[in-house]
């Protein structure tokens, strides 16, 4: 099942990808129209949607010609049980003898019981064998790899984070929700369920109320959640450096979204004042980790910029950028159904209504299907079926 999961997950990280090359561009062209970066950062949902999504609506039109959820044992695994259950390979399966005898004789038997066409299957077995046995001990590896870095990237966050709450343990309340910190470098929001303010103790007064109400307004907003979600999303496909960018600019567009959201409640003629406390209290730096939301964190001199030319998006731009949004969602979450029912029709995949039907007409003895064994020293013989031909049709695990 583990990889299966890897299978998925790897499907999931490369349709994202694709997702993710997409919204650069229309961010470009957003950028270049002046739509406000609210509708960008609806964009940004699509590909960590895909990168946690593995299902897709059926269309005749659909984008995609298969979906990772496609990807599943079941109808494998019940195909394996219903095949133990035929005499003529049970006693292969459930067999007790020494690994030795049954690497010796078992091909020979599987020769007398498919006949002439698997002639050879001797040699074609061990290779097969070996491939099999490469194969898992890779996934294997995969599966630790993938594991330990996920790991890695939650304790590193949860270690900072821990720091970071412990240097705001020592504080003073200066207002509702809004408290002093000695050692704090910039202001900040921590906390989910009851987010508070926490501001450094040398904030001058006059950059205060564009200070306070910034974070006041990625509250409203629930970044704090979003961004921890995010991050997470991003952290099981760490392995992915396109995932890793789309993080990196969704954060920024969600400071320039809260900057123009704060703009927009603060009045127009106050962003020159807004501005020059942003360049005040910039961070100089790009935390990679999940929080706090900083006021001064990300790109200062686009924030700026972006803060100077900002002016209300006019309602056919909205409009048309909503479309956009609507229409990169219903591309990318869809796959086409005729190819995804010719695949498993043709023959590509043994499905688990294919294994039902063949059960129903009682149709396991005359069904002309290869097998190869594959073995495991601590579980005994295991038999893996590779191709399977029924009505004229070739299926295969």
């Amino acid at each position: 099942m583990m990889a299966t999961f890897l299978v998925s997950l790897g499907m999931m990280s490369a349709q994202a990808s694709v997702a993710i090359l997409v919204v650069l561009i229309l961010r470009k062209i957003f950028a270049l129209l002046g739509v406000s970066k609210k509708y960008v950062m609806l964009l940004w949902m699509i590909p960590f949607l895909l990168l946690i999504c593995p299902w897709k609506w059926s269309s005749p039109v659909g984008f995609w010609s298969i979906a990772p959820s496609d990807y599943n044992k079941d109808y494998a695994e019940y195909a394996i049980k219903q095949w133990q259950g035929n005499a003529w390979i049970g006693d292969s399966v459930q067999s007790e003898r020494p690994m030795e005898e049954i690497r010796e004789n078992d091909v020979e038997n599987i020769e007398g019981q498919f006949g002439a066409d698997v002639e050879n299957s001797g040699t074609e077995y061990k290779q097969e064998s070996h491939k099999k046995l490469g194969m898992q001990n890779a996934l294997q590896v995969a599966e630790m790899i993938w594991a330990a870095g996920v790991i890695v990237l939650f304790l590193y966050t949860g270690i900072r984070y821990g720091i970071l709450l412990r240097k705001v343990k020592c504080c003073v309340q200066k207002a509702e929700g809004v408290y002093c910190v000695d050692e704090l470098p910039v202001p900040m929001v921590l906390g989910f369920v009851y987010p508070r303010i926490y501001l450094p103790s040398g904030v001058e007064e006059a950059y205060l109320p564009y200070v306070i109400e910034h974070e006041k307004t990625h509250i409203r907003r629930n970044d704090a959640v979003w961004k921890l979600v995010t991050y997470m999303i991003v952290c099981i496909h760490w392995f992915n450096p396109l995932a890793w960018l789309a993080y990196h600019l969704f954060e920024k567009d969600m400071e320039m979204a809260c900057d123009e959201e704060t703009i927009g409640r603060i009045g127009v003629e106050e962003k020159t004042q807004y501005a020059t406390a942003l360049l005040q209290l910039a961070t100089g730096a790009h935390r990679i980790f999940a929080m706090p939301l900083a006021f001064g964190e990300g790109d200062t001199k686009e924030r700026i910029k972006n803060v100077m030319h900002y002016k209300k998006t006019v309602k056919i731009l909205a409009i048309l950028a909503v479309a956009i949004v609507l229409f990169v969602f219903a591309v990318f979450m869809t796959k086409n159904t005729n190819e995804s029912e010719d695949t498993i029709d043709a023959g590509n995949v043994l499905t688990f209504e294919l294994v039902q039907e063949i059960e129903k007409n009682n149709a396991w003895t005359s069904t002309d299907f290869f097998a190869f064994e594959n073995y495991e020293q601590e579980e005994g013989a295991l038999i893996s079926f590779r191709e399977l031909e029924y009505n004229d049709e070739t299926y295969s695990l």
